[in-house]
């Protein structure tokens, strides 16, 4: 069991060092690590996105991470943009962070940009109900803003996160 073990952490490491070099070769696109491993070929867990275009768009991955401003600081994911694997009823945890950090991006002034994010995962979500995000403004200062987010279905807190943003220097 402990060789299995170190051939899986040597696997991810061999993965997240390649890439961090293409991140770093790369500027136009995010690359993303799947939590699947698992592959002999370690380019093929790699999965890259498109960044969004200079016009503000999204890209074409983010198309699910919908919201709409319900009040200030109030913010509504449909279940209709919830992505639904077959079989299964629980809502996509990544969806949920993003959603959320939009929620958060859009109570802070254009020029300040994420610093950091602490995430936690409270409840199992549904998806075939919608998701209420609740952003509380923490502080908002000439440089720093902190923002925390709480995620609710039906009254229910599934998911808490704190982040700040920071205005570039």
């Amino acid at each position: 069991m402990t060789d299995e073990l170190d051939k899986s952490l040597l696997r991810m490491a061999r993965v997240g060092i390649e890439a961090r070099e293409k991140i770093t070769q790369n500027t136009d696109s995010a690359t993303i690590l799947p939590h699947n491993l698992s592959s002999k070929r370690p380019e093929e867990n790699i999965l890259s996105i498109d960044r969004a275009g200079s016009d503000g768009t999204p890209p074409v991955a983010f198309s699910r991470i919908t919201l709409e401003e319900i009040d200030k600081n109030l913010f509504l994911g449909r279940k209709e943009y919830l992505w639904k694997p077959q079989g299964r009823s629980i809502v996509f945890g990544g969806q949920v962070v993003g959603q959320s950090l939009a929620a958060a991006i859009r109570t802070v002034t254009p020029e300040k940009h994420l610093h950091s994010m602490h995430c936690y995962f409270l409840a199992g979500g549904r998806n075939d109900v919608n998701i209420v995000h609740t952003v509380l403004p923490i502080r908002e200062g000439k440089s720093f803003a902190t923002r925390m987010v709480m995620a609710q279905q039906q009254g229910r807190t599934i998911y808490v996160m704190i982040c700040s943003f920071q205005r570039l220097e």
